[in-house]
């Protein structure tokens, strides 16, 4: 991927803006990865910063602003923050929630949530009084403006310090524990007939 940049970026980088997650396990994974590769010999500092606060930081002003982004298999991800006078607060810390917690937690006891980030429609149905935005603006621009203010403010962390942010299961793990545990381990691999 380097071979596509001039081969001076590394030393024309004053840090690495890295988006740790919630989302894509691979994705995250990838590009911290790439992240670390790039700081590491370069000696670059990793701003790390997660993609919820990101979409919050380019909502609007003086508002309490939920951010809402799919999770897959029926859940959320979410995070409520609030801007003002350019300042910005983390009400609830990025999380994985059911629909049912969303309505039922959130919503009703942070009422004054009056303007939503999302991904989902099916999120937009379940709260048809707020003000919603549906289209997310691009992720790189949120990670890259957050990312500039904390490093002017002093905030990076060494290769060593960045650790994804995972806050549901893979796939892979859900699935193998959805697996009924007495079967035998061939029977998790084997078409069923085939030992007998």
């Amino acid at each position: 991927m380097l071979s596509c940049f001039d081969k001076d970026l590394p030393e024309k980088l004053d840090f690495i803006a890295i988006d740790v997650g919630p989302g894509s396990f691979t994705g995250i994974k990838v590009g911290i990865a790439f992240a670390k590769g790039l700081s590491i010999p370069h000696k670059i500092p990793i701003v790390p910063v997660n993609s919820l606060e990101s979409q919050a930081i380019l909502g609007p002003e003086n508002i309490k602003i939920a951010v809402i982004k799919n999770a897959m298999r029926g859940l959320f991800y979410l995070g409520v923050y609030e801007k003002k006078d350019n300042g910005f607060t983390k009400i609830i810390s990025p999380t994985v929630v059911s629909p049912d917690y969303l309505k039922r937690e959130v919503f009703e006891k942070i009422g004054e949530i009056s303007y939503v980030m999302t991904d989902s429609i099916k999120v937009k149905e379940f709260f048809p009084e707020k003000i919603f935005n549906l289209h997310l603006p691009p992720l790189s621009e949120g990670v890259g403006w957050l990312a500039l203010r904390r490093y002017n403010s002093g905030f990076f962390k060494i290769e060593s310090e960045i650790e994804p942010l995972y806050i549901r299961q893979p796939d892979a793990v859900i699935n193998l524990k959805s697996i009924n545990t007495t079967h035998s381990i061939q029977h998790l691999f084997l078409p069923t007939g085939f030992l007998e």
